[in-house]
């Protein structure tokens, strides 16, 4: 029995600080990658923000890529379209004309959690207003997230987080 206790404690000495290393590791690079994807959506909104010209499809046509893979907000065939040809789009615009993908019941919890945080004071309306955007992207910019005024699964994840927060300390 003493033998299975040092093999044990051998092993243990071992194996655990590896398996810590390990995930640490893989913890820090994800945070790194997220920090990536978030300059790269923060970048293509900023493309986004000019006009449109057969000079700069390509790179508009990049950055809706950019803004389908990692914002969040999967984006339709139409909306594809539009960032690509149409005028150029604010950050607050982007929120907007996005948002519907959302359900009113997403934008009216966002409310409320922005509410919590201070950062809205209009209605709970479930309606993805001007005002409701401009305090998603106060929140993303809070955050270190791209300010695109975008619902997109990390912003709501981190938004209800902090609200959750706030709500417990009171």
């Amino acid at each position: 029995m003493e033998k299975f206790k040092t093999v044990v404690t051998l092993i243990s000495a071992v194996i655990i600080p590896l398996v810590v290393a390990f995930l640490g590791n893989n913890y820090t690079q994800a945070l790194k990658e997220r920090e990536v994807q978030a300059q790269f959506v923060k970048i293509a909104v900023d493309i986004l923000q000019s006009q449109p010209s057969e000079h700069n499809r390509s790179v508009r046509e990049w950055a809706t890529q950019i803004i389908n893979r990692y914002s969040g907000v999967p984006l339709g065939r139409e909306a594809k379209r539009d960032l690509i040809e149409k005028v150029p789009i604010s950050a607050t615009e982007f929120g907007q004309k996005f948002a519907g993908s959302l359900s009113s019941d997403d934008i009216s919890k966002a409310q409320e959690d922005l509410r919590t945080l201070g950062l809205y004071k209009g209605p709970i309306t479930g309606t993805a207003d001007k005002a409701t955007i401009k305090a998603i992207m106060e929140f993303q910019k809070s955050e270190k997230l791209p300010a695109d005024g975008a619902l997109g699964r990390l912003t709501k994840a981190r938004l209800q987080e902090q609200a959750t927060q706030v709500t417990e300390h009171r």
